[in-house]
């Protein structure tokens, strides 16, 4: 779907780096105060993983490829 979406003549396509390894807990996360702060849950990877996590690297390449490819005035 990514991939669809940036060979599309969107003008801005979003991504969550979460959805890249398929993260099953939710991102924003209301608290209700001391006992279940907001917020607080960490990726599961460092800026430093990301770098060099080639699966990470790959998508990233690839979805930056079809967004650089010409368009197709009928998509």
């Amino acid at each position: 779907l990514l991939e669809w979406l940036a060979r599309s003549r969107a003008e801005i396509v979003l991504l969550n780096l979460e959805d890249l390894w398929l993260e099953e807990q939710p991102q924003n996360v209301p608290g209700t105060g001391p006992e279940k702060p907001n917020w607080r849950r960490r990726m599961r990877y460092t800026l430093a993983e990301m770098r060099t996590n080639a699966s990470l690297i790959s998508a990233l390449e690839q979805l930056s490829a079809a967004r650089t490819e010409p368009k197709d005035k009928h998509r």
